[in-house]
């Protein structure tokens, strides 16, 4: 074989392996708090500062539980793909607040907390949702917390009032919008009213929260009529919409007293106070 050919084969055959290699590399990207790029092969390089091998086999683990994030915070979705396209679009994503274990340090924006005796607590938006008798609350068992029960709620996001940011997140958590034709066997809601903010409402909390400076959270309740009684799960949607993770397992009706004491033990407090506010609304529109 002449020598100029050789040297061409050698060409296609590096340029085949270059390929295939190409076609089995696999980015994935976590956003949260707009760290960690990730690229998958046998050492890795991690935006996030741990060990190579450790980072990788870390956030493999949460992308193998379907790209939801952490438990008992609600981080970004993991992406995957070799396109250049999708990772530059990835990168210039940025998640609407840091829900990990470690905050990923900086404060917490201001402009998404309150302050109470003094303290900053992040402000959380709360969907009161009744049946359409009044007589139940809509309520969901919390995901990996089994036995742990509480009305869908999520962080307010800078200049959002009370009822957009409740009904953004009882759509984001159950699927259920205010558009009766986004739902599931075409269920109305109605927005009915919205709770006075109460320092009461606010309860302390650690974790993520401590390490962004901040107290815990203080609810801000919304409250909705759903227009039937059927079975939550006929209806809802739990697979986390708009890129966030799912938060419950499942859904029921439960009475508001149920509801109060179903609570974690350190939102109780909080929910008494509004079992007590929310009582004239329930008269005013359902008796």
């Amino acid at each position: 074989m002449k020598k100029k050919e050789r040297h061409q084969n050698n060409n296609n055959n590096n340029n085949n392996k270059n390929k295939k290699g190409r076609e089995r590399e696999e980015y994935m990207f976590l956003q949260h708090g707009g760290t960690s790029l990730i690229k998958l092969t046998s050492v890795v390089s991690c935006y996030c500062r741990s060990s190579s091998y450790s980072c990788y086999y870390h956030h493999l683990h949460h992308f193998k539980r379907g790209g939801g994030g952490y438990r008992g915070g609600g981080g970004r979705r993991m992406y995957s793909s070799s396109s250049p396209t999708a990772i530059t679009k990835a990168k210039k994503q940025q998640p609407k607040e840091d829900k990990t274990e470690g905050g990923g340090g900086g404060e917490y924006n201001p402009e998404k907390t309150a302050i109470v005796d003094g303290k900053k607590y992040r402000k959380c938006a709360c969907a009161i949702v009744f049946n359409d008798s009044g007589s139940h609350v809509l309520v969901g068992e919390r995901a990996g917390k089994s036995g742990s029960w509480n009305l869908p709620q999520g962080g307010m996001e800078p200049k959002e009032t009370t009822a957009e940011a409740a009904t953004r997140e009882l759509y984001e958590e159950t699927g259920i919008s205010l558009d009766s034709s986004k739902n599931k066997k075409n269920i109305q809601v109605e927005l009915l009213s919205v709770l006075e903010n109460d320092d009461a409402y606010a309860y302390s909390a650690g974790g993520w929260l401590e390490k962004k400076g901040l107290a815990g959270q203080r609810l801000e309740f919304a409250v909705f009529r759903c227009k039937t009684s059927a079975d939550p799960m006929e209806f809802v949607n739990l697979e986390g919409l708009d890129g966030e993770p799912a938060e419950f397992t499942q859904m029921k009706w439960m009475s508001l007293d149920e509801c109060v004491e179903s609570v974690w033990e350190a939102k109780k407090k909080a929910y008494e106070k509004m079992r007590v506010n929310v009582e004239p609304i329930v008269r005013k529109h359902f008796y």
